[in-house]
């Protein structure tokens, strides 16, 4: 691989690895669900940038570094298996090309070729799982490319040592978990002290059932903040000239 032939979407990460910072907790997955434009489950076919052997024998996978921006990143072939959300109806079955921010590569540093690690905040350097493994990923579509979000939990492994595939997900609220979860979280609520951080409610989820978990999520309103919201202006009190002159006169007593 070389960096001409990814040079078209490394610009694209600029943006999210400059401005990355450390969130102030990790996102749950109703968060995660409304920030994606695409949730897919692929089999992670291995990374397109080549490995490296460690000393123990284990593999390394290498990651390329763009010179004009500085940008790291870790390129990995990803066949997707199942579409889950998908705006705008374009999901396949199809390999993809899945572009972790981050990764491990090779510097001239005093004259001698170094292994170097490339760290990014808010968890977006988290690999993918080893090749021939199951991942849930949720992306984001960035001028027609769709990269995985750049917060934690935007990748999660899928668990298939048990007969019914699972995911460990973190919810915000417990209207998410199955009846045995809530039963489960209410008894661990009662056995403890009150806590001054939200509670998180961690369950183990089947795959058949993440679809119907991200329309449940998709229907949860959005939270606003801030006075704009809370205090409509004379803009939008008056939206209407019918609504401004039958308030005016309710105020002079026309109208009870």
């Amino acid at each position: 691989m070389t960096i001409r032939s990814l040079l078209p979407v490394v610009w694209l990460l600029v943006p999210s690895v400059a401005s990355a910072a450390p969130p102030a907790a990790a996102f749950g997955f109703e968060e995660a669900v409304r920030m994606s434009d695409r949730i897919v489950v692929g089999t992670v076919q291995g990374t397109t940038g080549g490995s490296v052997t460690l000393p123990d024998g284990g593999a390394l996978p290498l990651g390329v570094k763009d010179p004009a921006t500085g940008v790291v990143f870790t390129p990995y072939r990803v066949h997707v298996s199942t579409c889950l959300l998908d705006q705008d109806t374009s999901c396949k079955r199809e390999d993809i090309e899945v572009l972790i921010p981050g990764g491990t590569v090779y510097e001239t540093v005093e004259g001698e070729q170094r292994l170097r690690t490339w760290e990014v905040a808010g968890a977006a350097g988290v690999p993918l799982p080893p090749a021939g493994e199951d991942v849930l990923l949720f992306m984001e579509e960035r001028h027609g490319r769709y990269m995985p979000l750049n917060i934690s939990g935007a990748r999660i492994r899928v668990d298939r040592s048990s007969k019914t595939a699972s995911v460990s997900l973190r919810f915000a609220s417990p209207r998410f978990l199955s009846p045995a979860g809530r039963e489960s979280a209410q008894a661990r609520i009662d056995a403890g002290r009150p806590a001054a951080t939200r509670p998180e409610f961690v369950e183990s989820v089947p795959l058949d059932r993440l679809k119907e978990l991200i329309q449940q999520a998709l229907q949860v309103p959005k939270p606003t903040s801030g006075i704009r919201h809370a205090i409509p202006d004379r803009a939008d009190a008056c939206a209407s000239d019918g609504v401004c002159e039958r308030r005016a006169r309710v105020r002079t007593g026309e109208v009870s």
